[in-house]
């Protein structure tokens, strides 16, 4: 996946690919303290973009089935570079090691983020989610779709 290839055809856009209906979750978490929703996101939206099967709410393939994948490698092995070297005001590490994430045990739910600090930032990263999942993009590999 070369994210790079991604960001420049993203950036030649005219007008944004974000659906009104998210762009204000999507606002409200890249403004909020709380960076690892962002990290989430640009892990999970990678991996749909690379394989558009994946069900988002299982971002660990021990919840078992096709549809499950490595979250945490998508994040460690693509968004954390990309995120160090444009210097991004995302945390440096991965989302993955945050106590929100750090024991999935069962396809995310917004109940699951109660307790999270603040939780807002993960409700409104858990209607991203559901978005994309209802509204998966028509993409082809390595392209930017839209919704």
């Amino acid at each position: 996946m070369d994210l790079e290839k991604l960001h420049k055809k993203a950036a030649k856009r005219k007008n944004s690919f974000v659906e009104a209906r998210i762009e204000k979750p999507i606002h409200y978490i890249c403004r909020s303290g709380n960076k690892a929703p962002i990290r989430y996101l640009m892990s999970g939206m990678v991996a749909k973009i690379d394989r558009p099967s994946i069900n988002l709410y299982k971002p660990i393939s021990s919840l078992g089935g096709d549809d499950a994948y490595e979250g945490r490698s998508y994040d460690e092995d693509i968004i954390e570079p990309y995120v160090l070297k444009h210097q991004l005001p995302c945390n440096v590490t991965t989302a993955f090691l945050t106590p929100s994430f750090r024991k999935i045990e069962r396809p995310l739910a917004k109940e699951m983020f109660k307790t999270s600090r603040p939780p807002q930032p993960y409700y409104q990263m858990m209607d991203v989610l559901a978005y994309v999942e209802l509204y998966p993009a028509k993409t082809d590999k390595g392209t930017v779709g839209s919704y």
